[in-house]
């Protein structure tokens, strides 16, 4: 399906803010210190944008560069720190707000909707403004990374996570008992019985979680203010692929959140509707990048964490081997370090063949660089055959 084509079918799309989810194991700050970065002048074609988190001793913008670099991508790589918005701002501290705060039922619904909508609308915007800066710096024939972002399944288990303690935690252990005032001030928002879904009398918790589900579903939907933030973003994603850019977007690492829910009510899977899955900033413009590993028996399967998104595009290597030091060790795993992969071959790419679509990019890597998933036929990046390719004679 072209982009045109995904556009007509993915057009009633919202979307919230947050990093895609990241396990991090500790890594000394040396690890990443020869990454090499551009940040405010780059040569081009063929450079790596990457809009995303830096500082500290290993942030996530340095791990999703050292992935790029593993391909054997050798452009410039440009970082654009994230900016905070008021969005942004409150919805950080929604933990806070949440363990502080007495709500009525009434008071709790909106704040749920507020957390959901202020998480798209942080999203997108921030998102556009760096668009909209690269477009401004004449931006061309080059790759715009975006691994954040996420849509229903990501609130969603954001907001289980800060219940699911009180569900199958230790009911002395300081996590659960924060837990357990959460869920007293969620459960009476979504018609559920706290006291019932504590101790797990039938129903009480598969009722809990669709309510949830639906609530979340229902906030980004009904919000003019997510579909205004996704129509701005859209415009400016579209500029730039006129530009011969391509947009790459992380697919999100909420994979296993039905599987969590339903382990915790007796094995019931909840309902979730269409959209359930989306990345929203992963427009059907842009280029959306699962993970992907091999199982036991050889076939390349999706990772279980990697989001079912139909609007996946292609798959890469989600581990991130980023200490020189420590070459086997995975330091993290995500879609936040598969797309990065992809956005680096793409960039070559388009500086290879400066008269290519993006839609002509992504052929080219599914038929040419690529091995097959099992099951669907999807292409997933052979890193190998990647890396031979980006260190061909140019």
């Amino acid at each position: 399906m072209s982009r045109a084509e995904r556009a007509q079918t993915g057009s009633n799309r919202s979307w919230l803010f947050g990093g895609v989810a990241l396990a991090t194991l500790a890594v000394a700050p040396s690890a990443v210190a020869d990454v090499q970065v551009v940040r405010e002048e780059w040569k081009q074609p063929g450079s790596l944008v990457l809009s995303d988190y830096f500082g500290g001793d290993m942030p996530h913008g340095e791990i999703v560069a050292r992935s790029a670099r593993q391909v054997g991508f050798r452009g410039d790589i440009v970082h654009r720190q994230v900016a905070e918005n008021s969005d942004v701002r409150w919805n950080n501290r929604i933990d806070s707000y949440l363990d502080q705060r007495q709500f009525t039922p009434d008071e709790m619904r909106a704040f749920l909707d507020r957390y959901a909508t202020t998480c798209v609308t942080g999203g997108f915007d921030t998102a556009r403004a760096d668009l909209e800066a690269v477009i401004a710096q004449g931006m061309h024939h080059s790759a715009f990374n975006l691994s954040r972002g996420c849509g229903v399944s990501q609130i969603v288990d954001s907001l289980y996570q800060r219940v699911q303690p009180a569900l199958n935690g230790n009911p002395g252990d300081a996590a659960a008992v924060r837990s357990v005032r959460s869920l007293r001030k969620i459960a009476p928002a979504l018609d559920s019985d706290a006291d019932a879904v504590l101790s797990n009398q039938p129903g009480a918790r598969l009722h809990f979680q669709n309510a949830l589900i639906a609530r979340v579903d229902g906030a980004l939907k009904s919000s003019p203010a997510v579909a205004q933030a996704e129509q701005s973003y859209t415009a400016a994603v579209r500029q730039l692929e006129s530009r011969h850019v391509s947009v790459v977007v992380a697919a999100a690492n909420s994979g296993e959140i039905l599987t969590h829910m339903a382990s915790d009510n007796g094995g019931t899977l909840p309902t979730i509707s269409e959209g359930f899955w989306h990345n929203r900033l992963g427009i059907p413009e842009a280029t959306v990048v699962g993970a992907a590993a091999r199982s036991g028996d050889g076939t390349l399967q999706p990772t279980r964490y990697s989001n079912p998104d139909p609007l996946v595009r292609i798959f890469a290597d989600g581990d991130a081997f980023v200490d020189p030091d420590r070459p086997d060790v995975i330091v993290s795993y995500g879609t936040s370090f598969s797309t990065p992969r992809v956005g680096g071959v793409m960039a070559e790419t388009h500086r290879r063949h400066p008269d290519w679509s993006s839609d002509q990019v992504e052929q080219f890597l599914a038929g040419q660089l690529s091995e097959t998933l099992s099951g669907s036929g999807r292409p997933v990046l052979d890193s190998a055959r990647a890396n031979s390719y980006m260190n061909a004679s140019k």
